[in-house]
């Protein structure tokens, strides 16, 4: 119940001392929750968003959602119950997520696109197992390919005798 009433009490006191309008010639300091590793356009969206917002947080309130962290509480529950709660809009088709998703992905053939441009392994942070195993299987992935290619050379070759040619009827 302590726990309850010190939270209502953090909260009231995050809402009051919040300036819901600063001086127009103060510079316009946001605060944004996210992750901002790879930053890239829709990061600045959100940003630009958050600024344009009225609601304004002030450096209480951000101890105070660090301290939910602890807590392993909704961080933002306070700011929603004193109705400073933005959420920004997304930025369809722009995700720091895919690119790494992507990069992961095509990691194999990164290290080995770069290793064949003269990179060494250990430009590349590669041990020399996974080095070995990535030349490997790009051998046995070329070998794959020229079988199928010797294939379809036979099939297309017995195809073309075994069609009746129509020009000695």
């Amino acid at each position: 119940m302590e726990e309850k009433q010190n939270h209502q009490h953090m909260c009231e006191t995050a809402h009051s001392n919040s300036d819901p309008s600063p001086p127009a010639d103060h510079p316009v300091r946001v605060y944004a929750d996210g992750i901002y590793d790879l930053f890239h356009f829709g990061h600045a969206r959100s940003l630009e968003q958050a600024k344009k917002s009225s609601n304004v947080m002030n450096p209480f309130a951000i101890a105070i959602m660090l301290m939910l962290v602890e807590l392993e509480k909704d961080v933002y529950e306070f700011v929603k119950a004193v109705g400073k709660f933005k959420e920004t809009k997304r930025t369809d088709g722009i995700s720091t997520s895919d690119i790494i998703m992507r990069i992961v992905k095509d990691y194999n053939q990164y290290v080995m696109r770069n290793l064949d441009r003269g990179y060494t392994r250990k430009d590349l942070g590669v041990s020399y197992v996974k080095e070995k195993r990535l030349r490997v299987n790009m051998r046995l992935k070329k070998l794959q390919e020229k079988v199928k290619e010797q294939q379809e050379k036979v099939c297309l070759g017995l195809c073309l005798e075994t069609v009746p040619d129509s020009s000695s009827s």
